[in-house]
């Protein structure tokens, strides 16, 4: 019987006291038992790496653990690569120091990469919980349903079935192949995809593997104010490592730079929009009655400026498109 593989589960952690010790204790009850744990922090300024330490020493079970700490603060890009490169497993599962795994996550990540050797990275589904720990009611969450694979090619065309970075793992051979991240990359789970991508293709399964919490301080809250410009160098830098080692074909590449110039074209225009809605409800708060003032009716008051911004870059859009055809 083949040995199953030897998998890193890496928490990355900054300033998360709060939540922390759930998340490690999470990490420490994984039923996976080839596995190595890292609780890794970015010089948190409270006590974070004091709770993974004690966490780390006082645990005497099967997994190998390791609580490391930056000697300075990196930022989430260069956190990740730090950890990746100290991580010995061949695949690597990662978690927000805020989220909680649940005890078979790494079993069922494990179990996709094994049923498919084209396999670079996994997501699984997950359920949405506040501060508190409070699940958060929502329609669209879905943890039913059978698995779905995508490669580079189909998700280009019809796009892919939803990856999450809460919930993801990835060959540790993407981070060989393909390096750090810039310093500059706001988040590592797109620019992890698109690699993931290039060299072979992606599941993802809706069966629930994170409770992964909502609240002010989550990067993908604030997806619109990150810097849109690093992250498509980034994934620009990758498709030219593809091109150079030949992993995709020029016609494919040539596919991939369009997809890119659309990503941040669309990405730069909606944070421009959100924008100009918060300029405006913060006008109209100034110049209303007190009586008239709620996000509600000056989101109403705005809809038809936003309406013409939205139908003219679907204009400008759509004749970009014409042009490349």
């Amino acid at each position: 019987m083949t040995e199953p593989p030897f998998v890193t589960f890496a928490i990355l952690a900054y300033n998360q006291e709060e939540y922390i010790r759930a998340a490690a204790e999470a990490a420490l009850a994984q039923d996976y038992l080839n596995l190595e744990i890292i609780f890794s922090d970015d010089f948190s300024k409270d006590a974070t790496f004091n709770i993974m330490q004690e966490i780390a020493s006082s645990y005497n079970g099967a997994h190998h653990v390791i609580a490391r700490r930056n000697p300075h603060n990196l930022g989430l890009s260069q956190h990740f690569n730090k950890v990746m490169a100290q991580a010995q497993g061949e695949i690597v599962v990662v978690a927000g120091g805020d989220d909680i795994s649940l005890p078979n996550r790494v079993s069922q990540t494990v179990e996709l990469f094994v049923a498919d050797p084209e396999a670079t990275f996994v997501s699984l589904g997950f359920e949405e919980i506040d501060q508190t720990g409070d699940f958060i009611q929502k329609g669209n969450t879905k943890t039913t349903g059978l698995p779905q694979r995508s490669t580079l090619e189909s998700t280009l065309v019809a796009g892919g079935p939803g990856f999450h970075g809460a919930s993801s793992a990835y060959k540790r051979m993407l981070f060989d192949i393909f390096g750090d991240l810039d310093k500059s990359c706001p988040f590592e789970d797109a620019p992890y995809v698109l690699r993931g991508l290039i060299l072979g293709a992606g599941w993802s399964s809706p069966k629930k593997g994170v409770f992964y919490r909502k609240h002010r301080e989550n990067l993908s809250s604030g997806l619109y104010k990150l810097n849109l410009d690093a992250l498509r160098n980034q994934y620009e830098a990758d498709l030219e490592v593809a091109r150079k080692n030949g992993f995709l074909d020029e016609r494919l590449c040539l596919v991939v730079e369009k997809w890119i110039e659309k990503w941040h074209y669309y990405h730069t225009l909606m944070r421009n929009f959100n924008e100009t809605k918060s300029k405006s409800i913060f006008f109209l708060t100034k110049i209303l009655p007190s009586k008239y003032i709620s996000k509600i009716h000056c989101w109403n008051l705005c809809k038809l400026a936003i309406k013409n911004k939205c139908k003219m870059f679907f204009d400008k859009f759509l004749s970009r498109e014409r042009l490349v055809k």
